[in-house]
Order: structure tokens, then sequence, then C-alpha cells
């Protein structure tokens, strides 16, 4: 097995781990939202849940918006430099063109001179 495909394979076995974690801390929380019913101490265990998954949503959607903003800078500047590059063959085209049109020119002169 390459060192890519292997790197793959644990790459999908981590991500396969941490989706089975999910599930279970989604089952341990049903659990605990159902105790916290009967348990007062539950309910502060509860909370505290609560406030950590808002945290983590808070940083993940503050992780998401700086790389949105990311992205839309790199895509301005792709565009950006489209654009240049455009104007750069176009330039490009045209000094070429000039060139030929006097190269053409000097070869004029040359033949009339001989």
């Amino acid at each position: 097995m390459t060192t890519l495909a292997k790197r793959d394979k644990a790459i999908q076995t981590m991500m396969t781990e941490l989706e089975n974690k999910r599930q279970l801390l989604k089952g341990k929380y049903k659990s605990l939202h159902n105790a916290a019913s009967d348990n007062t101490l539950l309910k502060d265990v509860l909370e505290d849940y609560l406030n950590y998954y808002t945290t983590i949503k808070k940083e993940k959607t503050s992780q998401y918006n700086a790389l949105n903003k990311t992205l839309e800078h790199i895509e301005s500047i792709t565009a950006s430099d489209e654009s240049i590059v455009k104007n750069i063959k176009n330039d490009h085209k045209e000094i070429s063109n000039e060139m030929k049109r006097i190269n053409k020119e000097i070869e004029l002169l040359e033949k009339n001179n001989m």
C-alpha cells in the first residue's frame, strides 16, 4: 500500500472513530437530559454541557467565517490575477504584432538599399 493510500485509510479510520464518538456523546447527552429532570445536581452538569457546546459552536462558526473571508480574498485575488494575466497576454500579442510590423519594415529597408 502506498504512503498516500495508508494516509487516506488512517484519515478514514479517524473520521469513522470521530463520528462514533459523536454518536456516543449524543446518546449520553440525551440520557443526561432525561436524568436531569429527576436530579437537580445533574441539571448543573447539563448546563455545563450546553455551555461547552455553545462555546464550541461559536468557535467553529468563527473558524468558518475566517476561512470564508480567506476564500473570498483568494477568489478576489484570483479574479484580479486572471484579468491581469489577460491584459498581459493582450499586451504580449500587441507587442509581438508591432515587432512583426517593424521587422517587415526593416526587411523592406534592406531590400531597397541593396
